[in-house]
């Protein structure tokens, strides 16, 4: 480097993340953009998981937020499809679903965070910079919501184990649990360990299908209160 010059990886490393917004109501990804604009360089808009998909492997996005909810392709879909192509490019979901269903399932087909719109832009911001760090982010609000899960069950269980169950149940290494719930990895294994007591877990792939078989049953509890 010759004077005041920078080379090439200097210059990239000051230019903001590059951020892909995706939502079936342009207008409001459009607004996304515009409110993020300065933090973050965005690389595009679309409405549909046909454009989403296109613009990850063309653009090549730092990360992406999208919603579940998409015309053509939904936004879970629509990660599957990148990942078999085989980009590793974070998906943030900033979805107006907000149920633990919708959390679980994106969260176990891969996304790097999950945000409820409710949170706000604010909410959003936090989830992309955590992921960008390399970690991964659920919304608060499943912190602090009283879980209803398999009561029965797991009788005897602190609340902070309850949600550890849950997203092992999503697939979430311990180290992801740990980022996700702002935990050192050690307190995870730690709690691990007592839910293999509490559940009679005889092994690691034994705690995970008891973590899969108690969301099973609350996704099929919550249904048949909803059609009662």
């Amino acid at each position: 480097m010759t004077g005041g010059s920078m080379d090439s990886s200097q210059q990239e490393m000051l230019q903001p993340p590059r951020l892909l917004i995706a939502d079936q109501r342009l207008m409001e990804a459009e607004g996304i953009s515009v409110a993020l604009a300065k933090h973050f360089q965005i690389v595009g808009c679309v409405r549909n998981g046909r454009e989403l998909f296109s613009l990850v492997l063309r653009m090549k996005p730092d990360v992406v937020a999208t919603d579940i909810n998409l015309g053509g392709a939904d936004g879970i879909e629509v990660l599957r499809r990148v990942q078999k192509a085989g980009s590793t490019v974070p998906f943030v979901f900033f979805s107006s679903m907000t149920d633990r269903a919708s959390m679980r399932h994106a969260m176990a087909a891969g996304a790097k965070a999950y945000v409820p719109k409710s949170d706000g832009l604010a909410g959003l911001r936090t989830a992309v910079d955590r992921v960008l760090k390399g970690r991964t982010y659920i919304s608060p609000r499943w912190a602090d919501e009283s879980l209803e899960i398999e009561r029965a069950g797991r009788r005897g269980l602190t609340q902070r184990q309850q949600q550890i169950l849950d997203l092992l149940g999503a697939r979430m290494s311990s180290q992801q649990i740990a980022d996700a719930l702002g935990l050192s990895r050690r307190t995870v294994e730690s709690h691990r360990a007592r839910l293999s007591e509490a559940t009679r877990a005889r092994s690691a792939q034994d705690l995970l299908k008891q973590a899969e078989r108690f969301g099973a049953t609350a996704l099929a509890g919550r249904g048949a209160g909803r059609s009662g």
